[in-house]
């Protein structure tokens, strides 16, 4: 028969092999039992329970020590990863890699960009046409009570960065579609393919066309061309470097001529200086198949097919071609054989404030000549001087010229394409006529661009405000190249301030991207800031520039943007 001994050593077997998983009533019997056989076997169950405990907490030591270790290592291996990431996510915004922001590209697609006046002009919000035509994408400020963004929010004072839908009342017929937008400074004009106008936005001059002088968070149809039996064409926005002396004119499907807003200088052409907040006929022109407005203080140019040209309103520049410097309150003929108009209008700096205004016109004939007039401060004329001219004058040295442009609203930049090649003249001290210096230029000279691309521009768009200019080049095999201040990134580049060298510099565009459109402004005031956007041939939206107000479509990149990333939705 066992003894107690026997079976006490037997518990302290047990004990040693399972000690890890003693519960406490199993140590109480234990206790119990060795303390009815002695204190030796006392002293030797204590000693394997002891030991068998040190071991559980060695194992729990161990197993507690690795889980940190694992827990450490895979925490560590997050915050490389994240560290990681986001070097890459550096890399791919600010390098020139060819995976940039893929993972940011929206599926929504746009249709077209907005249409501004000639010389880039002052905008608060950015319109866009969306895929299908059925609706206006929006972003940027909703500033201080004016409605500028329209999409039905209250008067409060925000910056929207992401492109969002405008409300559009009444809704688009099932057949329609709206073809074309225009960015005003707070306003937004669209116009459908059945021909009806809506407006929106800031109204302090009735420049909405809706018969008073109401902001409107919406885009609302101007029933007056319904009533009228109107169908407009198209659009053209005049207004100031931010948003004074608004007004709106509209080209009618048969060449008439209508205007509503500020007509300070007559430049509604109906006769008078009164403000107008339903539509008026600009004198009885007809045929007439485009217009320039300069934007500030209004001067306006239309113009028929057989190259026919109209001007009036201000004139006290000469920027009329009329021979004095009197305003006019109705069109009158100033020019023919004209094939294309571009005109600018705005303040400079006189040393003390912005007040001087620069204004002036420049027309290219269907003979490749090109006629200018007005203001002359920077020699933007071209006419080797800078002497005030109030009569269309010959731009000496340049014909068969295909195509010009105008960049900046005060220090402005004249610009011509001759045969593919690039040319040049007026202020240059951001670096605009690409010439490798900052001195005006008083005559064309050909641009400086980076070899084996003079030959081959297709296209000029110039932009700025009151001071700064940039001018963009887009080459017939889809390059583009950008001159002038690139202060806050607009070139799409991460260098600061002007064009390398004052030179033309080539654009690093996202991978495979080809441009189907662009368009530059000021975002910021007279002098605070450009910003650039280009539509992609597959209708994604790109932007760089200045971002104070969201204009980019993100607002998580405030202040400037020196690379072209895709809009957010």
């Amino acid at each position: 028969m066992p003894t107690l001994i026997d079976a006490v050593d037997a518990v302290i077997n047990r004990s040693q092999s399972a000690a890890a998983n003693a519960t406490p009533e199993d140590l109480v019997y234990l206790a119990k039992t060795l303390e009815a056989v002695g204190p030796a076997s006392t002293a030797q169950f204590v000693s394997a329970v002891g030991d068998a405990q040190v071991a559980r907490v060695a194992a729990a030591g161990e197993a507690q020590t690795a889980a940190v270790q694992q827990t450490g290592t895979a925490q560590a291996a997050a915050v490389s990863a994240v560290g990681t990431a986001e070097v890459q996510r550096v890399q791919t915004v600010y390098a020139t890699d060819t995976g940039r922001l893929n993972d940011m590209r929206s599926t929504l697609r746009i249709a077209k960009l907005p249409r501004g006046n000639d010389w880039g002009g002052h905008i608060w919000t950015f319109p866009v046409i969306l895929e299908g035509g059925k609706q206006i994408g929006i972003m940027g400020r909703n500033g201080g009570g004016q409605s500028a963004l329209l999409s039905g929010y209250d008067d409060s004072d925000f910056a929207r960065g992401h492109l969002s839908t405008v409300a559009v009342s009444p809704t688009l017929d099932p057949d329609d579609e709206f073809i074309e937008v225009n960015a005003g400074s707070w306003n937004t004009y669209a116009v459908t393919k059945k021909g009806f106008v809506y407006a929106g936005g800031y109204n302090n001059y009735g420049q909405l066309g809706h018969g008073d002088t109401n902001n409107t968070r919406f885009l609302k149809r101007i029933e007056a061309f319904v009533t009228a039996n109107r169908k407009i064409a198209s659009i053209r926005v005049g207004y100031d470097n931010y948003w004074q002396y608004g007004s709106a004119y509209f080209i009618t499907t048969t060449g008439e001529v209508w205007g509503v807003g500020y007509n300070g200088y007559g430049n509604l052409g109906d006769g008078t200086s009164t403000n107008r907040a339903l539509p008026v006929r600009c004198g009885l022109l007809s045929g007439v198949i485009d217009l320039s407005v300069s934007g500030s203080l209004s001067s306006v140019y239309a113009w028929n097919e057989a190259g026919q040209c109209w001007a009036w309103g201000r004139g006290s520049e000469g920027q009329l071609g009329l021979g004095t410097t009197t305003d006019r309150w109705t069109p009158i003929d100033s020019l023919t054989n004209v094939a294309k108009l571009v005109s600018s209008q705005g303040g400079y700096w006189n040393g003390t404030n912005h007040a001087s205004v620069s204004a002036y016109a420049m027309a290219l004939l269907k003979d490749g000549t090109i006629r200018t007039a007005g203001s002359n401060p920077w020699g933007q004329l071209g006419v080797g001087d800078t002497s005030q001219r109030n009569s269309w004058t010959p731009v000496p040295g340049l014909t068969g010229v295909s195509a010009i442009a105008i960049a900046g609203a005060g220090y402005q930049t004249s610009f011509a394409i001759k045969e593919g090649v690039a040319y040049a003249w007026g202020s240059n001290w951001d670096g605009a006529c690409c010439t490798g210096d900052a001195s005006n230029r008083t005559a064309p000279v050909e641009c400086v661009l980076p070899p084996g691309l003079q030959g081959k521009i297709s296209r000029i768009l110039g932009t700025g405000s009151s001071r700064y200019n940039t001018v963009f080049f887009l080459t017939n095999d889809g390059r583009l190249l950008a001159a002038g201040a690139n202060n806050w990134g607009n070139h799409g580049t991460p260098v600061r301030g002007f064009a390398t060298t004052n030179y033309a510099n080539l654009v690093d565009l996202p991978a495979g991207m080809a441009i189907s459109d662009i368009f530059c402004a000021d975002v910021n005031f007279a002098e605070s800031g450009l910003a650039t956007w280009i539509l992609s041939s597959q209708g994604e939206l790109y932007a760089a520039g200045y971002n104070g107000h969201g204009l980019l479509g993100d607002l998580t990149y405030r202040g400037t943007n020196g690379y072209f990333r895709p809009v957010m939705f």
